[in-house]
């Protein structure tokens, strides 16, 4: 079977209040999740490849994920903060 590893609450190399969860799989493949200053997901790599970016409206919803394809998914709200729907 093998063994997975889990690195939780890294700083080393990200902007101050910023942390990282890394995770090596049994193949030892490394995927690094970046969570922002309000702990939320900001970024996903697959070793040192951007899979994905996110970003946020200032009331917290998700406004955008821009992926390594570059293709992007943009998200707009009502007033009521429910997701409009293309």
């Amino acid at each position: 079977m093998g063994t997975s590893t889990f690195l939780l609450d890294q700083t080393t190399g990200l902007t101050a209040g910023f942390v990282s969860e890394v995770t090596t799989d049994v193949k030892g493949n490394v995927t690094t999740k970046i969570y922002d200053k309000t702990n939320r997901l900001s970024q996903v790599n697959d070793g040192a490849t951007v899979q994905a970016s996110y970003l946020y409206y200032a009331d917290g919803s998700q406004q955008q994920v821009t992926y390594a394809s570059g293709a992007k998914e943009v998200y707009t709200y009502y007033k009521n903060n429910l997701l409009k729907l293309k």
